[in-house]
């Protein structure tokens, strides 16, 4: 049996793990997150729409960016809340 794996280029993946492990607030990190996923769950369909066939119907496309959107929408929504309690509240 195959084993398929995706992995990130060694650059990025650093980025990544020293963005998450920086001493940024954790609610900053959860909108920088959030509003990653929106994006790149709508890329797709930004792409196919801006150089797809012209009576192309992207179904899939439009869920994936309709599910992203959502989920960044819940992120960023709950990275709000736990900005404003943690200035509030001064912990964090």
């Amino acid at each position: 049996m195959m084993h398929l794996e995706f992995r990130l280029p060694l650059s990025i993946r650093n980025h990544l793990a020293a963005f998450y492990r920086s001493e940024i607030r954790l609610s900053l990190k959860i909108i920088a997150t959030s509003l990653a996923v929106g994006v790149l769950g709508a890329l797709p369909l930004l792409i196919y729409v801006a150089v797809g066939p012209a009576g192309g119907k992207p179904v899939a496309l439009g869920m994936l960016a309709l599910f992203s959107v959502f989920t960044a929408q819940a992120g960023l929504i709950g990275g709000l809340l736990r900005l404003a309690w943690e200035l509030f509240t001064g912990k964090g």
